[in-house]
């Protein structure tokens, strides 16, 4: 039986997601405007960065034929498709702020998207090293705000605890970077980490996600089919990411070794690895934030499943009204499908 009331709350939700993608991205041309303001305001060849050392000019592709020319003589933005493309992590940081709600995890979220996104603009409009060390922190910031969060919805650790290692990763390579090389904790094994400890939550949630959809009661036949359909497109969701992450990873090698490279070309292999990036880190963050499966680790039934956090917690019992009212007013039909499968 359709209950106009939630017809009604889905129509205001597909209404609302398109005013939300309209507020994310105006919110993010205004994140530009610092940038903007400071390209505007340095000339061409003025020698902005001639006072730092300079690293690998030939690394990527893009303007790589004009690494001969003296740091004095090049221009304020060095890589520009790759400069501006990394902005795309501030992008991916707003969504959930604005979307969902906001609360200590989502700036925390945005706050290490926006580190990222920083550093690895004004490294790859320098080419310098310093700039490039804050490109690698944010990289690792991201990284332990994404593990940190597949934490807090798994077991309910707070995130005033959480943080502390994510501040750690954005402040200890900028003063200890060459100590941690010559111990053999280099920017490869640490990314190998935590990817390993992403995969690892990653197959945690899925699997707690897929048994909640097996033991949820189905009375009709259609609910089995639907109960077959939400488990192919819980598991597309999170081989989303692992698909954008690879696709962006090999284009990005290729643009390194020169194989697929014209240093003109609008379109750049490394500009493509930030926009895949910073949206394979949001597609992860929606998933780990969609659902906790700490109810169904714990054996809870359906009707508690996903609605909050059970601890005691205290930014967690703010998430929790949270997301309850989320999953009431922005999705529009979180009730209607509980009371579908309940009657």
């Amino acid at each position: 039986m359709n209950d106009p009331q939630c017809n009604n709350a889905t129509q205001r939700s597909k209404s609302s997601k398109w005013r939300l993608l309209a507020r994310t991205t105006l919110l993010f041309f205004l994140s530009l405007v610092p940038m903007i303001v400071f390209v505007v305001l340095t000339q061409e060849g003025d020698g902005t960065w001639k006072d730092f050392k300079s690293s690998r000019c030939d690394e990527y592709c893009e303007n790589s034929h004009q690494c001969d020319h003296e740091m004095e003589e090049r221009p304020t933005v060095q890589q520009p498709v790759n400069a501006w493309t990394s902005m795309m992590y501030i992008w991916a940081g707003l969504w959930p702020i604005v979307a969902i709600r906001a609360d200590m995890g989502t700036m925390v979220f945005l706050a290490a998207s926006s580190y990222l996104a920083i550093g690895s603009f004004f490294f790859h409009a320098s080419l310098v090293t310093f700039w490039q060390t804050v490109d690698i922190a944010g990289m690792y910031t991201l990284f332990a705000a994404l593990v940190g969060h597949g934490m807090h919805t798994l077991t309910g650790l707070c995130w005033r605890w959480i943080a502390i290692p994510v501040v750690a990763m954005a402040i200890l390579p900028l003063f200890f970077k060459d100590d941690m090389e010559e111990v053999g904790i280099g920017s490869t094994k640490i990314g190998m980490g935590f990817l390993s400890l992403i995969c690892l939550l990653s197959a945690i949630h899925l699997g707690a996600r897929i048994r909640q959809k097996i033991k949820r009661p189905n009375p009709q036949p259609r609910q089995e089919r639907s109960k077959g359909l939400d488990i192919i497109l819980l598991t597309a969701w999170i081989l989303l990411p692992g698909v954008l992450f690879v696709a962006g990873f090999v284009l990005r090698r290729l643009d390194q070794s020169k194989d697929w490279c014209d240093p003109d070309a609008f379109f750049q292999g490394h500009g493509f690895w930030h926009c895949a990036t910073a949206l394979a880190s949001l597609v992860l963050w929606l998933f780990f934030d969609s659902a906790n499966p700490q109810n169904d680790l714990k054996g809870a039934t359906d009707e508690h499943y996903g609605k909050g956090f059970n601890t005691e917690c205290d930014d967690l019992s703010e998430t929790a009204k949270s997301v309850e009212a989320a999953g009431e007013d922005s999705e529009g039909g979180f009730a209607c499908a509980s009371e579908e499968y309940s009657a």
